[in-house]
C-alpha cells in the first residue's frame, strides 16, 4: 500500500504513515465520516504527546473517552514509532 498523501511505501500493519502521519485507515476509504478524521487527528496528538514524554495518560483522558481512544492504542502506537 501507498501513503495517497505522501506516497511512502505502507506495511499493512501501520496505522499511520510514519513520513507524512496520516492515517492509514483513512486512506483505504475514499468517503470520510467528519468523527473519523477527528479521531484520527485525536489519536495522532496524543501519540505525539506520548513521544515527547508528556503525561498523556493524565492530560489526554478526556479526549481519549470521547473518542474511544484505549490507553493501548495509543502506548502500541507509541512503541511501533520508537522501534522504527
Amino acid at each position: 500500500m501507498i501513503c495517497q498523501h505522501c506516497t511512502k511505501q505502507l506495511q499493512p500493519d501501520w496505522k499511520f504513515c510514519p513520513k507524512c502521519g496520516n492515517a492509514v485507515d483513512e486512506q483505504k476509504e475514499p468517503a470520510r465520516s467528519y468523527g473519523s478524521s477527528v479521531r484520527a487527528q485525536v489519536f495522532e496528538v496524543i501519540v505525539r504527546q506520548g513521544l515527547a514524554g508528556a503525561p498523556w495518560r493524565y492530560i489526554c483522558a478526556g479526549p481519549m473517552k470521547v473518542n474511544n481512544i484505549s490507553e493501548e492504542e495509543i502506548q502500541a502506537e507509541i512503541d511501533r514509532r520508537r522501534s522504527l
